[in-house]
């Protein structure tokens, strides 16, 4: 715990103070930072596991109404299947590997690899962090502004999975999710992009099957 807690301060002296600044919210450990509005929810996490000594830099926004719809969606499905309705967050966008995110912001990836690794020491710690997480507060303060509106929110989702050799399941189902908040004929149109690019070639029948699911699930949900 004592680890944990240097840890995070040293994070916080540098960067949390930023987020700050930009009206987040800290947790009692500073390890967790949330700014919430009436239709979305931002969040950032300096994830540190006292087990690996691996510390994890983890974003997500949440489009509050693409959530409902997700989720409604979701436990729809669960319902047909005889399953319990499941009550947990569905963020509309994620950054667990920077690699995309840092590559779509023009940046090399390659020498910013400070968001996933394994503390050998604080002085370890402020070496490694320094360059990336400068760039990441950067980024994520420019997304919160990006991500405001649907359509900025879609367009991040599509040009992140245009980097993937497959198509990820979940960026799909929050695009389509997305889309359905705009309008039958935005998810209808977001459908069709989806099925025609080349990363949906690369995934499995069964998670295409999923993505129809969710797709035939949200044409019949009226907002």
């Amino acid at each position: 715990m004592e680890k944990t807690k240097l840890i995070m301060e040293v994070l916080y002296s540098e960067y949390g103070s930023i987020l700050e600044t930009n009206c987040y919210k800290a947790n009692k450990l500073k390890n967790k930072y949330k700014l919430k509005t009436k239709d979305s929810l931002s969040e950032v996490n300096f994830l540190f596991s006292q087990r690996s000594d691996i510390l994890h830099l983890v974003y997500s926004y949440t489009n509050l109404e693409v959530e409902k719809l997700h989720k409604k969606s979701e436990n729809k499905l669960l319902a047909k299947e005889g399953e319990n309705e499941l009550k947990v967050p569905r963020p509309s966008f994620i950054i667990t590997d920077w690699k995309n995110i840092l590559t779509l912001y023009g940046l090399n990836y390659k020498n910013l690899n400070g968001w996933f690794f394994k503390v050998e020491s604080i002085d370890d710690l402020e070496k490694k962090i320094k360059d990336t997480y400068s760039k990441a507060i950067e980024i994520i303060i420019d997304l919160n502004k990006k991500l405001e509106t649907p359509d900025g929110l879609l367009g991040i989702l599509f040009k992140n999975n245009e980097l993937n050799e497959h198509l990820d399941v979940y960026d799909a189902i929050n695009i389509l999710a997305t889309s359905k908040s705009i309008s039958e004929e935005r998810l209808l149109s977001s459908y069709s992009k989806i099925t025609s690019c080349i990363q949906y070639k690369n995934i499995t029948k069964d998670s295409k099957l999923e993505i129809e699911k969710y797709f035939n699930e949200l044409m019949t949900i009226d907002e």
